[in-house]
Formats: C-alpha cells, structure tokens, sequence
C-alpha cells in the first residue's frame, strides 16, 4: 500500500544494519542403515517470502524423511539437512566435511519441486561417478523419464558447495523448474499457485522411486568366487521342471543370481550387472536380497 502511495521521482533508501554475535542454525537427522554408508538429503531455508523457491524443497524433504523412516529395510544411512543456503551448507562442511568424504556415497540438494514441468530434472555430480549419477542414467532406459544435466558451477545451488574442489563430494541437485526456469522466481509473485500440493507429492512419490532403485545400487563382492556355490541346498534353483509363468520367473530370477554371483568381483556394481542383463537394477531386488541373505554376497 505505502508503495502504490509513493509519486514518481528518485528515492533514496536507508538500510541500518549492524554486526552482532550470533549463530548459525543447521538442522540434522539421521535415519540409521545397515551400512554405515550416507545419502544425503538437503534443502535450505532463506527465502521466507516464497513458495515454490523456498517451501516446496523443505516439505519434499519432509516427505522422503516420513517415507524412507516407514521402509522395512535401509540398505544405506540417510542424513537429512536443512540450512540456509550457501552459507549453511559451508557450516555443515566444516562440521562433517571429513565424515561426508569417507562415508557418502551420493547425495541430493532438493529446491523448486512443486511447480512445472512435470518431470524432475537432475543436475548431475561434478564428477559425474558416483551411484547415483550412474543410476539416473540407467532408469533414462527403463521408463523413468525425468532429465539429467550436466554439473555446471555457474548456476545452481547448494551442490556447488559440497562438489568444490577440496571436497568433490558426489551430490546431485534435484528440481522441477529451478534448472530451466520460471518467470516468478525470486519475485513475490512466486506464491502458493506456483506449487501445488498434488505435484509435491508427485515429487516426493518420484523421489522415493529413484532411492528404492538406488538401494539396489551397490558394489558386492562374492563370498565363495572359487566356483559357482550349491544353489540348490540353498533354496536358490529352480524346482519346477514343466513349463509355466512360475518357471519363467524361476529362471529369469535364476539369471539374475548367477550373473551376480560371477560379476560380484568387488568392480562392478549392480547397475553394470544390470545393464549385461539388459534389466533394470531395480527387477534385480529379489536375487540381491536372497544372496545377501545366504550370505553369498556382502556389500562393499
């Protein structure tokens, strides 16, 4: 109202600040694994006034905490961080850098999820190595449609931070229209209408597909390498000998088993096995988990 009241002409503005003692706040949590091994979940919090810019990454974030809690099974530890940006994610490098370096497998900064396109576009790793890069290149094949783009520290957000040179931690960055754009942003213009609640949980539901699959995404080195092991005193061969759906689905678990056990050299990784087979990583679950199970594969 006071601005609609001003008369045209030339305005000088006053800002008054000062330096004083303070903090900076930095949230964790940590959703335990059976590996000490991390993912990391973050978004950031320093654009009070905005939706989709500001909002939409933290109740993302929220979501795949409430999800991935429920989950029966966690492969991998799941760090989740909140913070401002830029400034908050240097604070957490300087709390946990060294730890992040030996423990973090991948990571994903996650912003501006509720408003358009309608598929997620992933910024990808400065080194473009890590599982996850790998992964989300590997469900491109296999009806996952979002996109990946390569790492630029030109533009961006928080990832830039955790892949700068002394670090080259392997973190992603997540979003709907933070990478191409959209005419509201960073103007209050961008409101509630720019971030739908239904496209949230969209992002959320696409999300928690990509980390089930990148459950799945591992290194494992097989236990008895000297020569295939007795499947069949292991409940792992197939028992039914005349042709049937339950059969074919015998067999094919049975490919996936032995290509496991052979490839497991402690080199390739379940998406490299995957991609040999043809299928996807995420088909492979099944043969993974009873192997693990018979303890004739461990995670490296």
């Amino acid at each position: 109202d006071t601005r609609e009241q001003l008369q045209p002409g030339t305005y000088r503005t006053v800002i008054k600040s000062k330096f004083i003692d303070g903090n900076l706040e930095i949230a964790q949590t940590v959703l335990d694994g059976e590996s000490k091994k991390e993912i990391l979940l973050s978004s950031y919090l320093c654009h009070p006034s905005m939706a989709n810019n500001e909002l939409s990454g933290p109740l993302v974030l929220l979501g795949l905490y409430h999800r991935i809690k429920t989950w029966t099974r966690r492969r991998y530890t799941y760090r989740f961080a909140m913070h401002p940006e830029t400034i908050g994610s240097l604070g957490l490098l300087y709390l946990k850098g060294d730890h992040l370096k030996e423990n973090l497998v991948s990571g994903l900064v996650i912003n501006c999820m509720g408003g358009k396109p309608n598929e997620l576009v992933f910024k990808h790793s400065r080194n473009d190595d890590s599982l996850l890069d790998k992964l989300l290149y590997h469900l491109n094949n296999h009806g996952y449609n979002h996109e990946n783009i390569k790492f630029s520290p030109l533009s961006g957000s928080d990832e830039r931070q955790y892949n700068s040179p002394g670090f080259q931690l392997p973190v992603c960055c997540v979003s709907r229209c933070f990478h191409v754009g959209y005419d509201e942003y960073h103007t209050s213009l961008d409101d509630k209408e720019n971030m739908g609640i239904k496209t949230l949980l969209d992002s959320i539901d696409k999300l928690e597909k990509v980390l089930i699959a990148l459950e799945q995404t591992a290194t494992f080195e097989n236990k008895f390498p000297y020569g295939e092991p007795n499947l069949g005193k292991r409940g792992l061969y197939p028992t039914l000998s005349f042709y049937s759906k339950e059969r074919v689905n015998q067999l094919e678990e049975l490919n996936h088993i032995k290509m496991l056990l052979n490839y497991s050299d402690g080199k390739c990784d379940t998406v490299d096995i995957a991609n040999l087979l043809k299928c996807s990583v995420v088909d492979m679950e099944t043969a993974i988990h009873k192997l693990e199970n018979q303890s004739l594969i461990k995670m490296l």
